[in-house]
């Protein structure tokens, strides 16, 4: 007898063995995806009081995968998952010196690209969720981009739609300070954590 394999039981074990960045236990390090993100939400997810539950780990690698493929074709024509760090200097916004570090989707020519999969690209119609304009804004400042583009990309038939993004330094400014509030708010929960 010859024995089947079972794809659904696989493919839900490797969905749930991927890692996607549920937690951010480096202290003052933050992820540019959370960057959009309200500031309870960042906390959650920098104390690891959220984690994601398999139809969002199965969201995530499906994007990841559209990726991957996208840049295969582009690699010639830029950097590819190019390594961003970026701190705000101004002390009184950025007491704590908290950072964001993450890898920018596709860099070229001072413009920064940042792809987004989607299941229904008409629901971008109206242009771009202001969460992942702050994720890209993040990226730009770290390459002192002169302007960045989201691209959405429809998982259903890989149609794209993108959108430019211009820089904005009091934007910028207020991501960091919202940061630095929930970095605050985080070590006193693990400075409480710590004490038990």
């Amino acid at each position: 007898m010859v024995a089947m394999i079972d794809f659904e039981k696989l493919i839900d074990e490797k969905v749930m063995e991927n890692k996607p960045l549920d937690n951010d236990f480096n202290d003052k390090r933050f992820h540019p995806s959370s960057a959009g993100f309200c500031e309870r939400q960042i906390f959650l997810r920098k104390t690891g009081l959220t984690t994601f539950d398999r139809y969002v780990r199965g969201s995530m690698l499906s994007g990841t995968i559209l990726h991957k493929w996208l840049q295969s074709h582009i690699e010639d024509k830029g950097k590819v998952e190019a390594e961003i760090k970026t701190e705000f200097a101004d002390k009184k916004i950025n007491p704590y010196g908290v950072y964001f570090k993450g890898y920018a989707d596709f860099i070229a020519d001072s413009v920064c690209y940042d792809f987004k999969s989607t299941a229904n690209i008409k629901f971008n119609a109206n242009g771009v969720k202001e969460f992942h304009k702050d994720q890209l804004l993040v990226y730009m400042d770290g390459i002192k981009a002169k302007k960045g583009v989201i691209v959405y990309i429809d998982k259903r038939d890989l149609s794209a739609r993108q959108f430019e993004i211009m820089p904005d330094n009091e934007r910028i400014k207020s991501i960091f300070a919202k940061v630095s509030r929930v970095y605050e708010a985080y070590a006193k929960y693990k400075k409480s954590k710590d004490k038990k």
